[in-house]
């Protein structure tokens, strides 16, 4: 009696699971043909649907006959959408789906770094770090002062001296006997019957530091014995700007004080002046040289 019952039972539940209407299969991987785990299929449009199972297994019961949409996703891996997948009455569809990989090729990173060598600590540590006998002055020193121009900026370093507002003159040799580089580049003399540079061209607002080399060095050139000097230049600019700036002076006992000046006649600005009160008018000829 009890295995007519068992054999009952096994008979009904194979029964029931031909009657079955949906889809199973297994997901894998397009390349490797390696099962995924955890895939998701789902009936698009719906929330139906299922996760495969250790061995990539998927399967969805309980369907409706007719024409479905599957959305296979997975993690790192295209998305797949397989259409008109036609399910019929008490049959199990089998649809087995392989997944592409969705590889992304990320691009080099560069990363660049610039030394600020407009600042004041950067100029100490530059000249506390040299080997030789060197002498400089910094933007932010620069910004603080009222010079106007790189001669006004230089004399500034000890044993410079200017002579005619714009040449250098170091520990009492003339300009000739100084070689100039600007951003690293050997500047031309703006004399023509001696070697020297002007350094009143150059504006003060556009340096990023002077240095000044007292002594000779294998990395410097050998045509001086006064002084090699290094200008740097601020980069362009990364934005337009606009500055206002204005200035006013007083000279004691001038100003604000009564002075003495000339009265013209009436008919001075034709050529004509009178003498005397009621003296006739006199013609007066001017001669222009």
């Amino acid at each position: 009696m009890r295995n007519k019952f068992i054999a009952v039972l096994l008979l009904l539940v194979s029964t029931a699971t031909m009657a079955q209407t949906g889809i199973k299969g297994v997901v894998s991987d397009k390349t490797s043909k390696e099962t995924l785990v955890g895939a998701t299929v789902l009936i698009q449009g719906t929330t139906t649907g299922s996760t495969t199972d250790l061995d990539g297994n998927y399967l969805i019961t309980s369907l409706a006959p007719g024409s479905y949409n599957l959305v296979v996703s997975y993690i790192s891996y295209k998305t797949q959408i397989i259409e008109k997948v036609k399910v019929e009455k008490d049959v199990m569809l089998e649809v087995n789906i392989d997944l592409e990989g969705n590889s992304v090729a990320l691009e080099g990173v560069v990363i660049s770094a610039k030394r600020q060598a407009g600042s004041e600590i950067s100029m100490l540590s530059s000249m506390k770090m040299s080997s030789l006998v060197v002498s400089g002055i910094s933007s932010q020193q620069i910004n603080r002062s009222q010079d106007r121009d790189a001669s006004e900026v230089i004399r500034r370093v000890p044993g410079i001296t200017i002579m005619d507002d714009r040449f250098v003159m170091v520990r009492g040799l003339s300009q000739r006997y100084n070689t100039v580089w600007l951003n690293n580049a050997s500047t031309p003399s703006s004399e023509s019957d001696v070697r020297a540079f002007s350094f009143d061209v150059i504006p003060s607002s556009m340096l990023e530091n002077i240095l000044v080399f007292k002594s000779p060095a294998p990395d410097l050139p050998a045509d001086f014995s006064g002084a090699a000097i290094k200008i740097f230049t601020k980069n362009n600019a990364d934005k337009n700007s606009f500055s206002v700036s204005y200035a006013t002076s007083l000279r004691p006992g001038a100003t604000f004080n009564d002075f003495s000046n000339y009265r013209m006649s009436k008919y001075e600005w034709l050529g004509f002046e009178t003498v005397a009160g009621n003296c006739p008018m006199i013609f007066r000829l001017t001669l222009m040289k």
